[in-house]
This record gives C-alpha cells, structure tokens and sequence, in this order.
C-alpha cells in the first residue's frame, strides 16, 4: 500500500457510494506527480480520465491573484494603491480609499448582490453597490475579482487569458486551461451535476468567462502549479512574494454576519489560510475550494500539494462534506 492509498481509497469510496457522480485525484511533491486517478463517469456514462478538464470554479481566485502578484513584482502595481489610480471610474459615488490590497483580501466592500457578473464589467463596478467601507470587515467576495481582472486589462494591455497564458500556462505546460475552454471545446470538459439547485443561469455562467470563478483546468494542470509553487521547475512567482501571498492578512477583521462559515478563515492575498479552521487535524496549508467541489491545496511544510477535482454544484446542498478530505490527506503526511 502507497503512502497516499487512503485518500485515494476515499475518493474511491465517495464516487462508489454515489455521493459524487465523478472525481479526479492526485498529489504531487516537488520531484513528481505521486498518485493521479479518475473515478466515475460523465453524464452521458462515459468514464472520465484524468486529463478531463473540470470548471474550477473559486479555485480560479488564487490563479488570478498570480496575475496580479506578477505585476507587482514588475513594479507595474502595488497592494497599497488605490484601485482608482489604475481604473478611475470605480466605484462612483465611493468616498473610502479601496486599495488593491482590499480587492485582494476580501475586504473592499464591494456589494455581492449577484452571483451573476454583468456583461458591462465595467459598469457593473462603476457602479456596484457598497456593503461597508473598505477594510471594516471581510466578506468573500467574486466582484473584487472582476476589478482584478479590470486592472490586468489596464496595465498590461493584454487580456487577463492571454497574461495568463504568457506567464502562467504556457511556462507551466498547463494546456488544459483556460477560461475559453467551454467556447473552444465544449465537449471535452466534465459538465456540471445538481445545477438545479442553485440559482444561476448556469449556460449563460459558462459563456461569461467569469475572473472569479470561471477557469477550467485538469489535476495534471494543477498538480504543475503545485510543484512550481513548492519550488520546483519553472517559477511563475518568486518565494517572497509568494510567502506574503500566502501570509494570513484578515486576523482581527471581523465577517460582516458573525454566523458566517467563512469566520474562522483568514485570506491572505487571494488565498485561503484556515489557520483557525475547527475542522481540520493539520491547518499548515493555502489553496482555495470552488463551489463545484474542486479543491487544490499546498502544504508548504509537508513539501506536497494535492488537486481534487469532481463536478457536484455546491456538495453541501447534496449532503456531502468534502471537509474531510483534508483530515484523510493530513493522515497519510
């Protein structure tokens, strides 16, 4: 039995039960890929492989915020700018200082009044309604993503694919994504499971491109990007940067609802850090979860990182707690 068998036994056991339709799962360290299998099947009964891409959904987030890092390096941005300085129609009417910083960490305010983003992104910013002043508390938030993706635009004159491609993908050999994918090849990624239950025009989502939550990627195209940020191959971010991305910025700001699920979570910039996570045996990693269940997660000290991908819209409405899959992964550290 392997070092990983467990979880990939786990995995195994959530797609045989019928908890999930399909899941794909591998670990990586820095020398190579460690386990990487497919279970289940695509709607139409056809067996996924391990190179299906899946829509990643948030764990789009941190990728772009590499984007953004990137620039800062460049010395083309800097967290403590305004975000007007680079996109002077933000937030008309805004009398806080929303920097970039706040867009990066969860913190600037921005209304979340629809899971939709608009066509007019833009506009949609101009515009936005605004929750609370800039930095007053934290609330998860896809709009800052949009201003992100607004700000790349802007500085680069490149679309936020296409740096994406230049300095993330293609360095990397991750041909597998993309946000073009559903356009490009709508055929060949896994489609979504259990859409009906949430309140999303999910046809109209795909075709959006959305910077917060509309990547699709493969686990062998994520298990690259894990072992680049542990250190090895190509480097798409240098370790100082990297260290402060992943450095909790939100302790002592409080969740604008205190019931939030998201309270004991502090985001470093564009990353998750559950440092005061309840739920989990071993706490010393970064990564991100999307809403259709993928998951991809660094564990800096163990020198490992692990990319789960599967295709049920929000789990928890289906029962299932995808939670435990770190306890079960930390197990086999």
């Amino acid at each position: 039995m392997g070092q990983f068998t467990p979880v990939v036994e786990y995995v195994r056991s959530l797609v045989a039960s019928r908890k999930l339709p399909s899941a794909v799962f591998g670990v990586a360290d820095q020398n190579r890929v460690l386990e990487l299998a497919a279970f289940g099947a695509r709607p139409n009964g056809e067996p996924v492989q391990t190179t299906d891409p899946y829509l990643l959904w948030s764990v789009t987030k941190p990728i772009v915020g590499l984007a953004m890092m990137q620039l800062w390096e460049r010395g083309l941005i800097h967290p403590g700018q305004e975000v007007r300085q680079h996109l002077p129609w933000f937030g008309k009417g805004r009398v806080d200082k929303v920097l970039l910083w706040h867009i990066c960490t969860h913190t600037a305010g921005i209304s979340e009044e629809s899971a939709m983003p608009k066509t007019d992104k833009a506009a949609y910013l101009a515009g936005a309604r605004v929750d609370f002043p800039a930095g007053a508390y934290k609330q998860y938030s896809n709009s800052a993503f949009i201003a992100q993706e607004e700000i790349v635009k802007a500085v680069t004159g490149n679309s936020l694919e296409t740096h994406l491609r230049q300095h993330v993908f293609g360095p990397l050999g991750m041909r597998d994504t993309s946000f073009d994918t559903h356009e490009l090849d709508p055929g060949r990624f896994v489609p979504m499971v259990g859409t009906e239950k949430v309140s999303l025009d999910y046809e109209r989502f795909l075709r959006i491109k959305d910077p917060a939550a509309g990547l699709f990627s493969s686990a062998a195209d994520l298990l690259a990007l894990g072992r680049s940020l542990l250190g090895a191959g190509p480097s798409v971010i240098q370790r100082h940067t990297l260290a402060e991305m992943t450095r909790p910025q939100t302790i002592g700001i409080p969740t604008i609802t205190p019931d939030d699920p998201l309270a004991d979570i502090d985001f470093g910039l564009t990353w998750m850090i559950p440092s005061r996570s309840r739920a989990l045996a071993h706490r010393a990693m970064f990564g991100h979860n999307g809403w259709g269940g993928c998951k991809f997660w660094i564990y800096p000290q163990d020198g490992v990182c692990f990319a789960f991908m599967t295709n049920l819209m929000d789990p928890g409405l289906h029962g299932v707690d995808l939670e435990s899959l770190h306890n079960v992964f930390s197990s086999c550290l």
